[in-house]
């Protein structure tokens, strides 16, 4: 594997860790937490702009 790709993957586990503690004390649904992984997972596949749109849809914190 690339290196690059190893951070960036090292840095998807980090945002999903934050966003896992934010559904922990209560701050997102489980729903929401859901859709949010499934978004970082894909986050390669959308701009910049798409991605804050999209968690803004979900009514997550960017």
């Amino acid at each position: 594997m690339s290196e690059l790709f190893e951070e960036a993957e090292r840095l998807k586990l980090r945002l999903i860790g934050a966003y896992e503690k934010m559904y922990e004390q209560g701050r997102l649904s489980e729903e929401q937490l859901e859709s949010i992984i499934t978004l970082i997972d894909r986050i390669d596949e959308y701009s910049r702009e798409e991605v804050e749109a999209r968690l803004r849809a979900l009514g997550a914190p960017i």
